[in-house]
């Protein structure tokens, strides 16, 4: 059951089912099984992780609203609703912060035409990024970042190997953030451990 009448926040990790959950709480909504009635589609803001999840929800609300619209007594109504689905705000949060700058260029200092940068793109800048800070750290003999390029090797050119030390990082955070991990707080953790571990 849900609880409408005060904020929540529910951190889950990837396949526990959240698009899932998010479907049933977006029903309950539009069939008014909560506190505040029916709702419009309009009424309702649906932010998701990824595009694939957004799709995934807007496909699976269109279809329980289809089977509605043709046993409900009040089909009329459910057959408006399932036309509405094609504007609905089901997205990404990238997606509707985008809309918000693009709305809002002046306030905002963007400019509108800007682009999101895609999942591929985004890998590619972190692994770039981590593997410049490794080689920070080795250029300063840092023995952490020794000891993981070790394990992962690098080329006789001294370039990181596919899948190398700069790769295992970047999918260890993706890991992390895919679990629902405070990731800042267990850096944080990590980074106090491996200082008091130097000062010993």
């Amino acid at each position: 059951a849900f609880r409408l009448d005060k904020n929540l926040c529910i951190t889950a990790g990837a396949g526990s089912g959240k698009t899932a959950a998010l479907v049933e709480l977006y029903m309950s909504l539009l069939e008014g099984r909560t506190k505040h009635g029916e709702a419009d589609v309009s009424d309702i803001l649906a932010i998701t992780f990824t595009g694939k999840a957004a799709v995934e929800m807007k496909e699976r609300i269109r279809a329980r609203v289809e089977a509605l619209a043709e046993t409900s007594d009040d089909k009329d109504r459910w057959e408006k609703t399932w036309k509405k689905l094609f504007a609905a705000a089901i997205t990404t949060i990238h997606s509707f912060c985008g809309m918000i700058l693009r709305e809002n260029p002046a306030e905002s200092g963007v400019d509108p035409g800007f682009s999101v940068m895609d999942e591929r793109r985004s890998d590619m800048l972190l692994e770039s990024v981590v593997e410049e800070y490794f080689l920070e750290c080795l250029k300063d003999r840092r023995e952490p970042a020794i000891t993981v390029v070790d394990a992962f090797g690098y080329t006789k050119s001294g370039r990181f190997q596919t899948g190398g030390a700069p790769s295992a990082c970047v999918k260890a955070l993706q890991f992390l953030m895919n679990s629902g991990m405070d990731i800042r707080g267990f850096l944080g953790t990590q980074a106090r451990v491996a200082e008091e571990e130097a000062e010993s």
